[in-house]
């Protein structure tokens, strides 16, 4: 009798011991401080970028002696120590890891090694001591042991799996797939700070003001730069000794502009350095767009904007959209780690070598001027950031559940924001909308197209270059705001109840062409009728009438001009700006000389016939 307890005593402990791990019940099996970050188990053709990374979670230096990785067919033995928080890498391949990360691995797969991450689907296991200590389980890996609940990880090619948080759940919501290899992993920062906010177009001199403060260092980082008044302010900031750092997109939508290449070529003849992050020629970019939108001045103050350097976000009459300078040496110093990242010399950096020498382009002489509604706002909030891709998705997230109450003015709204957001949204203004919801078109007279990406709260705003859709959270390399607090949240929702409702009344919008024998003066008044225009030149008046459309002869130089515009209802709206007008400059017609060279041939031919 005794005999048969202890038999059925050895069973049980048998069952109870190996049934988990037959069964995959996902039993935790972390007992220690390390566990797998990353792991790159589908690299691009070629690429031999395959890796693992692990990490030190916690706060004592771990020691790696008696760790190893394994994919159940072959395992790596780990050496040396790991300080808490940092990282191990262990790589296929030395030259291409530096080519695609910018440093080298810690330990790179030993020769004659069985392991080997399958692209299709496999397991990544760490052991300590001869125990289990994580696991990630994908693609098609039919692995139910211990240490794994539920299916695998998706898992694409050129992507990689990272840990969203050193928290586990022993399952594939641990993991997100959508990194590509080589992005960054920046987190989430917070500050309390004094900022100035502002909208463009009333205030897109601010983006000059704010660069006219530089001393020492200027780091931008856009999509697209073709502002010549801003390319000639930095222009005057490089003869004064001021270092100038620029990183554009190399493959924008519908290719680099003409103006760009110019601007780009100018500031490079200056000194400035120029970067393009480009999948051309066989590189394969970290981001599908460099969309972020950012100025770092001398580590101190970060400039975040939803528009470009461009004419269309410059011009008085250009886009909608909204900037935040932060007057903090952390939050500073936060984005200069971001553009130094993006910006190191990894497989898809070019750098600008006066590649447009020869390129040229004709910029526009006219000058657009209306009367500004919005001035910029000084105040001290409380900022989060919010960078995609690394973390945005989940910020996003926690921002669109804190609050149930929200307005909308953004270029689009689509897919995955769209459904976070729709049904808390009071209203949505839109450059793009979507048939079936209920948006509202943007139309203001006097500005060109609606740009912001905000979202505004009760409590708080959302700004910055992400669009809302998941594609710009998810892919795109984006620098955005959370800004708390009800001073913030009244500026913002001041301007969107503004556009919402059609923008200004009663104030014009003038056009100023110059030409080389003078200017056209072209006047629109919005909303209400004019009754009546006065023109002066330097103080003097040049037109008294009601066409809307005045040719002014001036000579060269600079002259005052001053608009008013007279409205049915008596009340007036005044403008006055400077303008430079050039000398006519004295070119021979190309055309009026080859009649010349012909005629000249013709009597050639006569005199020859005649002597």
């Amino acid at each position: 009798m005794a005999h048969k307890a202890l038999i059925f005593a050895t069973l049980l402990i048998i069952i109870f011991t190996y049934l988990p791990g037959i069964f995959g019940s996902g039993e935790s099996v972390h007992s220690g401080d390390l566990l797998i970050y990353e792991v790159s188990p589908s690299s691009y053709p070629k690429s031999h970028m395959d890796y693992v990374c692990l990490i030190n979670r916690g706060n004592q230096i771990f020691n790696l002696s008696g760790t190893y990785i394994t994919d159940f067919e072959g395992e790596i033995r780990l050496s040396g120590e790991l300080k808490p928080g940092n990282r191990y890498y262990v790589a296929e391949n030395s030259t291409s890891f530096i080519r695609y990360m910018g440093f080298a691995p810690n330990l790179v797969y030993p020769q004659h090694t069985r392991f080997a991450l399958s692209n299709t689907g496999d397991e990544v296991a760490l052991f300590e001591n001869g125990k289990i200590e994580d696991i990630v389980v994908y693609g098609r890996s039919s692995y139910s042991g211990a240490g794994w609940t539920g299916s695998p990880v998706n898992i694409t090619t050129g992507h990689v799996l990272r840990r969203e948080t050193l928290d586990y759940t022993n399952s594939s919501r641990d993991w997100t797939n959508f990194h590509r290899i080589g992005q960054s992993d920046f987190k989430e920062t917070k500050s309390k700070s004094r900022i100035e906010i502002f909208a463009f177009p009333d205030s897109s001199n601010e983006v000059i003001r704010y660069l006219h403060g530089a001393r020492k260092r200027v780091q931008i980082e856009t999509y697209t730069f073709t502002s010549l008044k801003i390319e000639r302010t930095l222009e005057n900031l490089t003869d004064v000794g001021v270092n100038v750092s620029i990183l554009l997109e190399g493959q924008p939508v519908g290719s680099i502009p003409l103006k760009e290449m110019y601007v780009v070529e100018h500031l490079y003849e200056k000194g400035a350095n120029i970067y393009f992050m480009d999948s051309g020629g066989g590189r394969h970019a970290r981001y599908i767009y460099i969309h972020s939108k950012f100025i770092v001045r001398d580590e101190k103050d970060v400039l975040v904007s939803t528009e470009n350097l461009d004419v269309t976000s410059m011009e008085p009459c250009g886009n909608r959209g909204y900037g935040v300078i932060v007057h903090d040496t952390k939050m500073a110093t936060y984005f200069e780690d971001i553009f130094k990242d993006d910006t190191k010399r990894v497989q898809d950096i070019k750098q600008y070598r006066g590649e447009y020498k020869y390129v040229t382009c004709n910029f526009s002489h006219r000058l657009e001027a209306k009367t500004s509604h919005f001035k910029p706002v000084n105040l001290t909030a409380a900022l989060e950031t919010v960078i995609a891709p690394d973390y945005a998705l989940q910020e996003f997230d926690k921002f669109a559940d804190s609050e149930n109450d929200f307005y909308v003015e953004a270029l689009y709204i689509k897919d995955y924001a769209l459904s976070k957001l729709y049904h808390k949204t009071n209203a949505i203004l839109a450059e793009h909308t979507i048939k079936g919801y209920n948006m509202k078109k943007f139309h203001v007279q006097g500005l060109r197209l609606l740009h912001a990406k905000l979202v505004i709260g009760t409590e708080s705003i959302l700004v910055g270059s992400m669009n809302l859709g998941l594609s710009s959270m998810t892919k795109n390399r984006e620098a955005s705001l959370i800004i708390h607090g009800k001073n913030a949240v009244s500026f913002f929702k001041k301007v969107f109840l503004h556009d919402l409702n059609g923008g200004n009344n009663g104030l014009s919008i003038i056009k100023i062409s110059k030409k080389s024998n003078g200017i056209w003066v072209s006047i629109a008044p919005t909303g209400k009728k004019a009754k009546e225009y006065r023109i002066y030149v330097d103080n003097k008046l040049v037109y008294d009438g009601k066409n809307s459309k005045v040719k002014i002869n001036v000579n060269p130089g600079t002259h005052t001009v001053k608009c008013i515009t007279t409205f049915e209802d008596g009340t007036k709206d005044t403008f006055i700006r400077k303008i430079e007008v050039e000398s006519p400059k004295k070119e021979i017609n190309i055309k009026y000389l080859l009649v010349i060279l012909v005629f000249a041939g013709f009597l050639y031919k006569i005199w020859k016939r005649k002597g």
